[in-house]
């Protein structure tokens, strides 16, 4: 996006500080020679509120309004722009040359280091760069706006820190359910059912994982996918047996309750293919698919080059758990072909992006 202006223009009050400042030692002169453009423009910089900067001409000098002078460390009125932002850490002189080249720009959580109170800190300011053209089309400058974002990346930088250590708090709650549940069930005869329930909690533990690294906010559909198939050995990418899972659809971030039942569907699903479907043989092969029909999301489960499918002849806790489908709906269609299982599940998006 472009800022122009047009050479009669009326340009409005010219700013003091401007006015104040010895620019005939600079490249643009003195303020009464300046051309109409580079008045209206270096107006418009010094009479808004964010921070904001003009760059102007081949020298790149520049003029910097009263809210960004906090945020640099001295005082770059006039001077070049390489040394206005010469502690910012993203190349600001190559982001106003593609400006100057007709091509706007956003950076965003610049780090700088700016000087408060006597002393040196870390800072971070979230700007946009946008070329000044003529009427003729010609850019003739460069307008800088920000806003410090120092606080946000903070917080940030903060809620990372707790969502580690609550990730390794978690992880320890889940090991110990496990081992209680290993030493609790260990007259259990049936076996299988003991490393099922087991694997469902590790199932859980890392769709929780996904959630933390997102700090428990939205996560996307393909990453809940492969990182809970990726508990299956055979599943796993880069395995012995190759990639093994695909998946296709539109990018799509899940709400945490959404997220925990979509992991614990694909493990169930996962589960399955293992014992008696397509994960069972050297070449089957697992597509999950989906896609927005109107208000719904569709997720399509596709199991090929395995055995002929059957349904199950009881229904235990993991049957139960696909009939319930995604978030619970019960909205379920399923196949049993000579070509392998094969699911659809349906729910409201309203259920899947609300928290």
């Amino acid at each position: 996006m472009s800022l122009l202006i047009e050479p009669d223009r009326s340009c409005g009050p010219a700013v003091s500080a401007v006015m104040l400042h010895d620019w005939s030692a600079t490249p643009l002169g003195p303020v009464e020679e300046w051309s109409p453009h580079l008045r209206c423009a270096a107006t418009w910089v010094m009479e808004a509120k964010l921070p904001a900067a003009l760059v102007w001409g081949a020298e790149r000098v520049t003029i910097v309004n009263d809210a960004l002078r906090p945020i640099l460390r001295h005082d770059a009125q006039g001077s070049r722009l390489a040394e206005a932002f010469a502690h910012a850490e993203c190349d600001v002189v190559q982001i106003a040359d593609k400006a100057m080249q007709g091509r706007a720009t956003l950076v965003r959580d610049c780090r700088l280091t700016v000087v408060r109170g006597g002393f040196r800190e870390e800072a971070w300011i979230t700007f946009s760069c946008s070329p000044v053209r003529a009427a003729d089309g010609s850019v003739e400058g460069v307008i800088l706006t920000g806003i410090e974002t120092t606080q946000g990346v903070e917080a940030k930088r903060r809620a990372e820190v707790v969502a580690s250590e609550l990730s390794h708090r978690l992880k320890n709650s889940m090991a110990m359910v496990q081992a209680i549940a290993t030493q609790s069930l260990r007259t259990v005869r049936e076996r299988p059912l003991v490393r099922a329930f087991t694997d469902r909690i590790v199932a859980l533990g890392r769709a929780q994982d996904v959630l933390l690294r997102d700090n428990w906010d939205r996560s996307a559909l393909e990453t809940i996918v492969r990182e809970t198939l990726s508990v299956h050995a055979k599943c796993a990418e880069g395995d012995g047996d190759g990639e093994r899972i695909d998946t296709n659809g539109p990018e799509l971030m899940l709400a945490p309750r959404a997220v925990l039942s979509t992991a614990m569907l694909m493990h169930e699903l996962a589960t399955n293919a293992i014992k008696y479907g397509s994960l069972s043989v050297e070449d089957g092969r697992i597509a999950v698919d989906w896609r927005i029909e109107g208000e719904e999301l569709v997720l399509a489960w596709r199991e090929r080059g395995g055995p002929q499918a059957h349904p199950p002849t009881r229904e235990g806790f993991g049957s139960r758990l696909i009939n319930m489908g995604l978030v619970g709906t019960g909205h379920v269609e399923k196949r049993y072909t000579a070509a392998g299982f094969a699911a659809d599940f349906r729910a409201p998006l309203h259920q899947l992006l609300e928290d």
